[in-house]
């Protein structure tokens, strides 16, 4: 068991680089010296994203910033009830994602209620 725990460790630090480099590319494309690498910047956030998906999905790893995702996603959904929007709460309340997760939520309300997802101040992660 301790091995499994090594390796899962192992794979959390690999994303949290992976996360580092993504941040280092992201701030790249502020500065006006990389102007004529955009798209490639672009190209390997794009990338970085997908491995670092796929790492998650294959080891079944919680995103550390994700961790809150549940009481954060139950807090909307109560000020969505106090506000008086109960069919948009009962659907979020219930809304998982493919593996039962809460992740993902974000994007769904952003979809589904674009406008109480402004209202609630509700971002896509990333």
């Amino acid at each position: 068991m301790a091995s499994a725990a090594f390796r899962i460790n192992k794979i959390v630090d690999a994303i949290t680089k992976f996360r580092v480099r993504r941040g280092v590319l992201k701030n790249q494309l502020e500065q006006p010296e990389f102007e004529a690498d955009k798209e490639y910047i672009r190209g390997q956030i794009s990338a970085l994203d997908q491995v670092i998906q796929d790492l998650m999905v294959e080891f079944d790893v919680e995103h550390p910033d994700r961790v809150d995702e549940p009481k954060r996603k139950r807090e909307i959904i109560d000020r969505m009830i106090s506000d008086g929007h109960h069919d948009a709460a009962k659907e979020l309340d219930r809304w998982r994602d493919h593996r039962g997760n809460h992740w993902g939520w974000n994007g769904w309300l952003k979809g589904a209620y674009p406008s109480l997802a402004n209202k609630y101040g509700v971002h896509d992660h990333g």
